[in-house]
């Protein structure tokens, strides 16, 4: 062991000890930078602000994980099964063995869904290939609804190249067909989504008015992002009732939309929590 280690102290040596040519330059310091990680793997949270352990996903199955982002609660039963969900979803975890970029998706969907929706833009921009995930690219398109911009998800929606046949993109195409008078479009996909069995009680009462350029008939509370943006795009009043399957980022988008409008008085308080009613 001494006859190995020698030599090593030795070379060890010379770039310790002065040149014989004068003192030797110090080495310039090394930047470190953290290195991009999937959005499922990146966190906001640190330990003393709640983060749970780095090792939270170890031994879990991926495909389990995903399903069970996909039915974690839109708008959590109480307030404390929000801030679980929030610690959860916020946590920096290395993502389960197998997971793909869609798996950070799912969880930035998560989070918009339940009312995180600045927390999951911070995650998106901080992850690596967030921007090219159709999944992260759909839970970004709510997120822009959500935030009082439909314009940049309609945006969105015209350059998604990836699952055009999902119901979220045409369903939203409605809406931007629609906002840009463009009817016939409109028409068109509302009438694609009801071939295809996927429009539902509520989309019906509001895509259908929308597509033909005219307004709503009875008062519609909206559940998620699409028929918040299809409400607004009819200048129809949002409501302060909604139903118990709501999104909570819908309740929160709506809060804003009546405080900014004067149409409803928002009872003051430091933080609303998107699963209040």
């Amino acid at each position: 062991m001494r006859d190995r280690v020698a030599p090593f102290l030795a070379a060890l040596s010379v770039f310790a000890a002065p040149s014989a040519f004068g003192q030797a330059a110090p080495l310039a310091p090394v930047e470190q930078l953290a290195l991009s990680k999937d959005a499922f793997s990146t966190g906001i949270l640190d330990r003393n602000a709640g983060a749970l352990a780095p090792d939270l996903w170890r031994g879990a199955d991926a495909a389990a994980v995903s399903r069970l982002l996909k039915m974690a609660p839109a708008r959590p039963a109480s307030p404390a099964i929000g801030v679980l969900m929030r610690r959860l979803l916020l946590s920096p975890g290395e993502a389960p063995p197998g997971a793909t970029a869609a798996l950070g998706g799912a969880k930035l969907k998560a989070l918009v869904r339940a009312g995180f929706i600045n927390e999951a833009r911070q995650i998106e921009s901080l992850a690596a290939n967030a921007s090219t995930d159709p999944e992260s690219i759909e839970a970004m398109a709510v997120a822009d609804i959500l935030s009082n911009d439909a314009d940049a998800a309609c945006g969105k929606a015209r350059r998604v190249t990836e699952g055009l046949d999902n119901s979220f993109w045409v369903r939203l195409r409605v809406v931007c067909y629609a906002s840009s008078n463009e009817l016939d479009a409109a028409e068109l996909a509302l009438g694609i989504l009801r071939e295809n069995g996927r429009l539902g009680d509520a989309d019906e009462a509001l895509l259908t008015p929308l597509a033909s350029g005219g307004k709503l008939k009875s008062p519609v509370a909206p559940v998620d992002a699409v028929q918040f943006a299809a409400m607004k795009a009819m200048g129809a009043p949002i409501g302060g009732g909604f139903p118990a399957r709501a999104n909570g980022g819908v309740v929160m988008a709506s809060r804003t939309t009546r405080r900014s409008t004067g149409r409803c008085v928002l009872r003051r308080r430091d933080a609303p929590s998107p699963w209040e009613s």
